[in-house]
């Protein structure tokens, strides 16, 4: 896989298609891959760019810090410039949405278009269980963790295809997933409003999975 440095750490990243760029943000704890599903459609239209955020795959490690979603959107952004890309469409998943508003409104001249699936921009009411959950987290090991992870997408009916997506696209260690599980949210919320690019919001309860072969 080719990499690039940019904001002084090293970014890995997939491409395919070519066209227009569409820049493609993972979640927390996997990969590029979890766009593999994706490339099909998108590949014979747009040139595809799916880089792994630190701290996944072989990109740099995650740093010490509180503010990791602000720091992935100036990685981003310089992400962009070091292929001399000016401006490019953006779809984030889940963290990858959380960077993706994030750069959307630091730097709205590099966003095109922005899609944010299941993003979010503030802590959630019940934070306390949300800790508690965390730290039960931290005392299991990987390989439990990613099987409770699988068992939660089975009981939520997800298919088969989307399950072995996300098993196939794991790219983390132990210590990673628990500093980004108690990282906390980013709170936002009132500068969503100086985003300018068209923005399509995806999200909600009850989400039922559909992705196909």
């Amino acid at each position: 896989m080719p990499r690039i440095t940019a904001n002084q750490v090293t970014i890995e990243y997939e491409e395919r298609g070519a066209g227009y760029p569409v820049v493609f943000l993972h979640g927390s704890g996997v990969s590029w891959r979890c766009w593999t599903p994706q490339i099909p459609v998108f590949s014979p239209h747009y040139r595809m760019i799916m880089p792994n955020m630190r701290g996944h795959g072989g990109s740099s490690p995650l740093p010490r810090t509180d503010h990791y979603h602000e720091l992935m959107a100036d990685d981003l952004k310089a992400f962009l410039d070091a292929l001399g890309i000016r401006k490019a469409h953006v779809v984030g998943l889940s963290m990858g949405a959380v960077v993706a508003l994030r750069s959307a409104v630091k730097y709205p001249a590099c966003v095109d278009r922005l899609v944010s699936v299941c993003g979010y921009s503030a802590t959630p009411t019940f934070d306390v269980l949300l800790w508690l959950g965390n730290a039960i987290y931290s005392v299991l090991s990987l390989r439990t963790i990613l099987r409770l992870v699988d068992h939660s997408l089975k009981a939520l009916k997800a298919n088969e295809l989307t399950r072995r997506t996300i098993r196939e696209s794991i790219a983390i260690d132990k210590a990673t997933f628990i500093k980004l599980k108690f990282i906390r949210f980013p709170a936002f919320t009132d500068q969503l409003v100086r985003i300018t690019a068209p923005t399509l919001v995806m999200g909600g309860h009850g989400i039922k999975f559909e992705a196909k072969e």
